[in-house]
């Protein structure tokens, strides 16, 4: 069996433009926590497993204006 978890606190430190700031906000497109996990067994001569589909991926924006 195996499995991991990835967590991840992005954020702009200093992102300050014409008209504003989007700095402190996260990032688009990053999820704050990605988690995969699954199996697998091996003989001498054949092997075999399960893993999911597609990892868990948690929510994310898409949008830099999203503190």
């Amino acid at each position: 069996m195996w499995g991991n978890v990835a967590y991840v606190d992005a954020h702009y430190a200093d992102f300050d433009f014409i008209g504003g700031s989007f700095s402190g906000n996260t990032p688009p497109n990053v999820p704050r926590v990605v988690a995969n996990a699954g199996t697998s067994y091996r003989l001498p001569r054949f092997g075999g497993g399960s893993w999911p589909d597609r990892p868990h991926v948690g929510d994310s924006y898409n949008t830099d204006a999203t503190p």
